[in-house]
């Protein structure tokens, strides 16, 4: 009480500029602090961790739980499954509250369980009330997060591959009886070493493994559903770069594409397709651009004045300027120009200059590629990047 009448005095002579600053004020901000570790045990530094934004809803919905045990002189730590079970329904049945206050009332409960089950102070979490090797599985949640994905981005492909890497971590997870939501950074790099040992898994494996994981926590933490991301403070493996192997050299590149030109035999289907994979081909190499890329291209991309292309959504979404050669664009120009009368009625539909999704054009050129030997479309962009390496 003293030091609440000495603040108060000091914020009026501050107030009446007699002082400068008010000498009580942090220590009143520790004796507070004090106050409600003592009442509220672990409740402050649960919260160290969260945003301001969301800090003081937790704290309130927290302070509730503490009031209730208190009212009926139970100690954090010795909370029954009935007690939780009860206070869980009481929440559920209250009527002031909508449905989604009563959810985050719930979920804080079972998070600051966790939290203390983390710190020793409870054996297990008296307020889950499902299997908790569901919670974090339940197929509406793992939608909600690939559509978040998206909004944040994130091409389909790598959505599909991150979801890839949750069906291999929720394996890992069940086999050994563990709950996502229990692990933590020593189970986290556990799992990462579980993929390098046990899975034989490649460096740059495993580093995408554990950016799917650190994304889908983030996703989980966003939601409060956990504490903490185990994921996010793990150092990322470092792959190193690699040149692939048997890369052609610069004149049997020129002997592949020269092939390519034979697209006058054959049925009138044949011929288009031949000629088409063709101008497929030496875009490819003149800009290094990816297949998906490439399928998504469209004639106003193309600046022939200045022989640039500009790749709109490329890998992560981000948009840059290829350089075409003088043989790939005086096709492409020709190519542009031909395009409506090669096309049948999908042009009408489809504005991309080859007509075709990215997995169709792809499966299409590796067809082609295979008359020609081992080649695949990628080795169009290894091959540019090489050579131009080589020539400094």
């Amino acid at each position: 009480n003293l030091i609440k009448v000495c603040v108060h005095f000091y914020n009026y002579l501050l107030k009446e500029k007699v002082v400068k600053s008010n000498p009580f004020s942090s220590l009143a901000r520790k004796e507070r602090l004090k106050q409600i570790n003592e009442k509220y045990p672990y409740l402050e530094d649960y919260l160290k961790d969260f945003k301001k934004t969301i800090k003081n809803n937790i704290k309130c919905r927290l302070i509730k739980l503490f009031k209730y045990l208190e009212k009926r002189k139970i100690k954090i730590d010795e909370v029954s499954e009935k007690q939780a079970a009860q206070y869980i329904t009481r929440i559920e049945g209250h009527k002031n509250l909508s449905k989604g206050t009563k959810d985050n009332y719930i979920r804080d409960v079972i998070t600051f369980y966790y939290y203390l089950k983390d710190r020793g102070v409870v054996h297990t979490n008296p307020f889950t009330k499902e299997d908790k090797k569901e919670l974090y599985q339940k197929p509406e949640l793992i939608i909600q997060y690939e559509d978040e994905e998206r909004q944040r981005g994130l091409r389909e492909r790598t959505i599909k591959s991150y979801t890839g890497c949750l069906k291999t971590y929720f394996k890992y997870l069940d086999c050994n009886d563990l709950d996502a939501g229990e692990i933590r950074a020593a189970g986290a790099l556990q799992y990462l070493n579980y993929l390098l040992t046990e899975k034989k898994a490649d460096k740059a494996v495993i580093a995408y493994h554990h950016e799917a994981l650190k994304s889908f926590y983030n996703f989980l933490f966003r939601k409060k559903l956990i504490y903490a991301n185990p994921f996010k403070g793990l150092k990322k493996m470092r792959t190193g770069k690699k040149i692939p192997r048997n890369l052609p050299k610069e004149k049997e590149m020129d002997e592949l594409l020269e092939k390519t030109l034979d697209f006058n035999t054959g049925t009138r289907h044949r011929r288009i397709k031949k000629y088409k994979l063709h101008v497929l081909f030496e875009l490819l190499y003149s800009t290094g651009m990816r297949i998906s890329e490439a399928a998504g291209l469209k004639a106003e991309n193309i600046d022939f004045d200045k022989g640039i292309i500009h790749i709109i959504g490329g890998k992560g979404g981000k948009t840059r300027i290829a350089l075409l050669n003088d043989y790939a664009k005086e096709i492409l120009r020709i190519y542009v120009k031909m395009r409506p009368a090669l096309h049948n009625d999908n042009y009408k539909r489809n504005d991309t200059l080859f007509g075709v999704s990215a997995g169709r054009l792809e499966i299409m050129a590796n067809e082609e590629l295979k008359d020609y030997g081992d080649y695949t479309t990628h080795f169009f962009r290894h091959s540019v990047g090489y050579h131009l390496l080589k020539a400094g």
